[in-house]
């Protein structure tokens, strides 16, 4: 098992799920209860059969190594485990899919991970001024009568 990120992270536990928030890339994290169990257990000593037999045990089913290695493999791209002890080949990466189709694993055993980023504080505040690229929906274009026609910021 490879050994899970802490440093840079600002960690909060909310009933059954963990939300992360990752200072270096503004990134705000939420772990399911699978995939929050997975990341707990990447302590660099507890095996992946280890693992798999624990969270058996805890959604009282029985769960393959694939979902371990699907959990591993969504925490390596969410950045929340160490570079150097991360571990997971190629030929052990599983789909969501395979795991419902094949093994009949219920859906509310598979990890999942959201997240997303988080504006900083300077970009909270700023807008774009007219006749610079924006988009729709996205950082306001500034003046009382600028708007986004889609690509460029204008004034009416």
């Amino acid at each position: 098992m490879p050994l899970s990120r802490n440093d840079g992270l600002v960690i909060q536990e909310v009933d059954q799920e963990v939300l992360i928030y990752d200072l270096e890339t503004n990134k705000a994290i939420c772990l399911n209860p699978t995939a929050k169990f997975v990341w707990q257990h990447c302590d660099h000593k507890t095996s992946i059969h280890e693992v798999t037999k624990k969270l058996s045990g805890k959604f009282d089913s029985k769960i393959t190594g694939d979902v371990v290695r699907l959990a591993l493999n969504e925490l390596k791209k969410a950045n929340l485990l160490e570079k150097e002890t991360v571990s997971i080949g190629a030929e052990e990466k599983v789909s969501r899919r395979d795991l419902v189709v094949k093994y009949g694993v219920p859906m509310a055993v598979l990890p999942i991970i959201m997240s997303l980023v988080a504006p900083t504080s300077a970009q909270t505040g700023s807008c774009i001024a007219s006749g610079q690229p924006c988009t729709s929906g996205g950082t306001p274009c500034c003046g009382d009568f600028t708007f986004c026609n889609g690509s460029v910021c204008v004034t009416e």
